[in-house]
């Protein structure tokens, strides 16, 4: 075989190789801080929540938001959908944002993510601190982002009920 051939083929073989070796070695950095989650708690976590988000705005009037999440429960990991409904206000209609989520939990009972909105265009991202109730039915906490309509940093409680 000639060894330019021979090159080759090593060559690419290394290559493909290193990249997995990098997706390997990204994920164990990303989830080191991140706890196995039991079998159990992966199905509690499962599935829909839905609830509602609440802010303060400049002035003290209250915006309360309307939230749908998926919730889906790997070994270390959470990935989530959040569908966020805006009710009218300041002259603007009704509006809708859904978001990616991903995170892990902490200490058996806490759950943290960092958001994205899936708009591209938008800037809208933060993170959620949620405590699993006892009961397994409630997910309650809090949430710090920026907010692409208020155009800063927004924060506030965030309260969400097993839907299915």
């Amino acid at each position: 075989m000639d060894s330019t051939v021979v090159a080759a083929i090593i060559g690419g073989v290394f290559t493909v190789a290193g990249s997995i070796a990098t997706v390997l070695i990204t994920r164990h950095i990303e989830n080191q801080d991140k706890q196995i989650m039991s079998t159990g708690r992966r199905a509690l976590l499962n599935g829909q929540w839905r609830g509602t988000g609440t802010s303060y705005r400049e002035g003290g009037q209250l915006l309360s938001v309307s939230v749908v999440a998926t919730l889906v429960a790997h070994r270390k990991t959470v990935i989530g959908h959040f569908r966020v409904q805006y009710p009218e206000r300041d002259g603007r209609p009704a509006q809708e944002s859904e978001f990616e989520s991903r995170g892990g939990m902490l200490h058996d009972r806490f759950l943290k993510l960092d958001y994205i909105s899936k708009n591209e265009r938008r800037i809208q991202f933060g993170a959620i601190m949620l405590e699993l109730a006892p009961s397994g039915e409630v997910l309650s906490g809090k949430f710090v982002g920026y907010g692409v309509f208020s155009k800063q940093i927004v924060s506030g409680n965030i309260e969400l009920k097993r839907a299915a």
